[in-house]
């Protein structure tokens, strides 16, 4: 099995340190770069025609005149912070890294075992709004403790590292 990458760090405003990982991170980061509408359709893993059907309703709410007239080669000028907290789901196709953290992190042993994690490691909805589910900490040292513990539960593909630097990138669009 291919080892799971994941980081941590602070994000900005919030005093928890965050699990994120790192293929959808370095996926959200290129989002961001993204120029063209044509860029993000690739990015996310559709044709230009299949982006289109799919998303034409919140290409609405997007611009003026929707997906009409809309080429691979249309300007992608976007606000993601108001784009990522507005009812339009286009951000979402994206993951957050968050919320694959949260997913590939075991949900079938019982992290309150260990003492470290029982105190200070939260895996639930605590993004803001609670609409995604995150791993996050108080401690950086938590999450050193949570790659050792699944270690010693036979979870051995598990690479945490703190990286605040990635970290930041991955959300500095949406500030």
């Amino acid at each position: 099995m291919a080892m799971t990458e994941l980081a941590y760090g602070q994000l900005k405003y919030q005093s928890q340190y965050s699990l994120l990982e790192r293929e959808a991170g370095e996926t959200q980061i290129q989002a961001f770069d993204c120029s063209t509408w044509g860029e993000y359709a690739r990015l996310s893993g559709l044709d230009w025609n299949t982006f289109i059907e799919e998303w034409r309703l919140d290409l609405q709410g997007l611009r003026e005149d929707g997906a009409e007239g809309m080429t691979p080669e249309t300007p992608m000028d976007l606000d993601w912070a108001s784009l990522r907290s507005s009812a339009i789901s286009i951000a979402g196709m994206i993951r957050d890294p968050r919320e694959v953290a949260y997913e590939v992190i075991p949900s079938d042993i019982d992290y309150s075992e260990d003492p470290v994690l029982d105190k200070d490691l939260d895996r639930g909805g605590a993004s803001p709004g609670g609409n995604i589910g995150t791993v996050t900490a108080s401690e950086p040292e938590t999450f050193e403790r949570l790659e050792v513990f699944l270690a010693e539960k036979g979870y051995e593909d598990f690479s945490i590292q703190k990286d605040e630097e990635f970290v930041s990138a991955c959300y500095d669009g949406f500030n």
